[in-house]
């Protein structure tokens, strides 16, 4: 059971970095993700914690939920790091337009467009 779940994990992580449309979507994420990770959810887990261990079995199954609570703790900012890492300004601009001005905002000097520009101040640095 706990292979055929890593099977489907496996299959539904492949086919989600190759999907087209959001059918694919529901299909990679939303079926084999989701049945791959039921397969080998805590229920399993603790089924197996509880029959391999006759004595201290509460402590086995604590330790599996909490084996599976830091797994997350370091796979999802991982995972966030990562999809940061390979998101380039390039694809955000692609597909959100109103991005597209970011740069010129930031990069636009104090005083706004005109500021390279010299203003007088005095009357002496009026020409005339």
């Amino acid at each position: 059971m706990i292979v055929v779940s890593l099977l489907l994990l496996g299959v539904g992580s492949i086919g989600a970095a190759y999907v087209q449309s959001l059918w694919h979507v529901c299909v990679t994420t939303g079926f084999f993700m989701a049945l791959g990770a039921g397969g080998v959810s805590m229920t399993t887990g603790s089924t197996i914690a509880a029959r391999w261990f006759e004595t201290r079995r509460g402590v086995a199954i604590g330790l599996t939920a909490g084996g599976m609570s830091a797994g997350q703790l370091v796979m999802v900012p991982l995972a966030m790091a990562l999809t940061l890492w390979f998101v380039t300004v390039r694809t955000i601009r692609a597909t959100f337009p109103a991005f597209q001005d970011l740069d010129r905002v930031r990069t636009q000097p104090e005083g706004g467009e005109h500021a390279d520009r010299h203003t007088p101040t005095h009357d002496a640095d009026v020409e005339q």
